[in-house]
């Protein structure tokens, strides 16, 4: 609506259209992959608005609007640090793995 704030109806059809538009050309399991996310995506963008909501009247105006902006700013560092354990993790399990083909090496070359 045009009355300066956001509902957490109005929000949650901006993430509806978003997940819409991204899954366009995807079948199959893939599709349902996109949809997962898609419903995590709207739990979490939910525990945002509450966040932001900071006078609980189910609204967003524009007073609560940084409050937004920082939650999904925090959440985006949050999964961006998830990420960048992962990340790890699969760097550790290339090391291992290096590791364990250089050994195989040396036991072949003796």
């Amino acid at each position: 609506s045009h009355d300066g704030k956001i509902s957490l109806q109005e929000f949650l059809q901006h993430v509806d259209r978003e997940w819409a538009s991204l899954s366009k050309g995807f079948k199959g399991a893939e599709l349902a992959a996109v949809q997962k996310d898609a419903a995590e995506d709207k739990t979490h963008m939910e525990d945002i608005f509450s966040k932001a909501d900071l006078n609980k009247d189910s609204l967003v105006d524009a007073k609560e609007l940084p409050a937004m902006l920082r939650a999904m700013e925090a959440a985006d560092d949050e999964e961006g640090d998830e990420k960048d354990d992962s990340a790890e993790k699969d760097g550790d399990d290339e090391k291992v793995s290096d590791e364990t083909h250089d050994s195989a090496e040396e036991n072949d070359e003796e």
